[in-house]
């Protein structure tokens, strides 16, 4: 089962940087025209949610926008593993 942090403090994820090989997906709750989702990057070796993003539809600028705020806490990105949905390669 996924970690959602290691440590959160005051509600918030206390962050260890380090370099990660991560692993990108989003998850939609319903098929409806309003949609809601929630777009995560986790590190494949300790299965930690370091980041997410709760989206509506999947885009690359959500993605990103989650990478550079990686970097802004200190994370060095080794590798990403995501699906196939075209142009994404673009944004990581």
């Amino acid at each position: 089962m996924p970690l959602l942090s290691k440590k959160i403090i005051n509600n918030e994820k206390v962050h260890n940087p380090r370099v990660v090989n991560l692993v990108c997906d989003a998850t939609f709750y319903s098929k409806r025209k309003d949609k809601l989702g929630t777009l995560v990057f986790k590190d494949f070796e300790s299965k930690e949610i370091l980041i997410w993003k709760h989206i509506e539809s999947e885009i690359v600028q959500d993605y990103r926008y989650l990478k550079e705020e990686l970097i802004s806490l200190g994370y060095s990105i080794k590798s990403v593993t995501l699906d196939g949905k075209r142009g994404l390669y673009k944004a990581l």
